[in-house]
Order: C-alpha cells, then structure tokens, then sequence
C-alpha cells in the first residue's frame, strides 16, 4: 500500500515493512506531514491533515478522512463526495461498473501512473499488493 503526500511517499508492505521515499524505517517514525507507529498488530499512517491509514501487514486496510477532505480524494477508496454510484472512476476520470476493470485503472507502474489532474490534492491511495510483497 502506498500512500503520497508531498514530499513523502510512504510504502506499507507485507510483514509492516515500512518505507519512506524508498528507504525502510523503524517506527515510530516522525516527520512534519506525517507520523507513522505502531497501534496493536496494526501500522498506523496519520498525515498532518487528518488523514488515518491503517494496515495490518498483510490484508486488512482502513482509510478514515476527516471531512474536510470530502470530494477531495481519488483512488481505490472512492473519492470521498458521499456518492457511492461515482467511486468507480478510473485515474483517467472514466466511470467504469466491473471491479476488475476499476482496480486494474489503479495498478501502479511509472512515476505518472498515480497521479489524476483533476483531484485537487494528491493523496490518492494504491494497492498493489503484488508490489509490496517484493519489500
């Protein structure tokens, strides 16, 4: 699971391997946009923002946003505007109805890959756990 705020790209990978800009790191880890530790079995990720990432190390996730970030997010999450019926959008912004399809848009792969013009911020969640078993 990778999680981008600016200046930081934070990677939550299999066994809670931890990586910040590509370098692994012990937790607690501290840095002005961002904290992540260690709360029960679980690695934790709060942004400065409000933003709360949860990851278990291997298949559970939990995303809480504060409102403040309502229609502000994209991704596999949704984007966060209360309308369930649009959370299928593709990073090229194209409502699509099969999962499979929907999850595929969102497969990381170059620098470009995650990045959506239209989302006001650039907090948009990925996983690939495929990726983060590699750690």
């Amino acid at each position: 699971m990778t999680l981008r705020v600016p200046g930081l790209r934070v990677t939550l990978g299999q066994r809670k391997r931890i990586k910040v800009n590509g370098k692994r790191v012990n937790l607690p880890f501290t840095h002005k946009a961002m904290n992540i530790y260690t709360e029960g079995y679980s690695a934790v990720a709060e942004t400065s923002f409000g933003l709360k990432v949860m990851w278990d190390g291997y298949s559970f996730l939990e995303v809480t946003a504060p409102h403040a970030l309502n229609r502000k997010l994209c991704g596999l999450c949704g984007n966060f505007n209360g309308n369930r019926t649009d959370d299928f959008l593709t990073p090229k912004n194209e409502l699509v109805s099969r999962p499979n399809v929907f999850g595929n848009s969102w497969q990381v792969g170059g620098k470009k890959a995650c990045s959506r013009e239209h989302c006001e911020f650039f907090y948009a969640f990925f996983i690939h756990l495929l990726d983060s078993a590699k750690m």
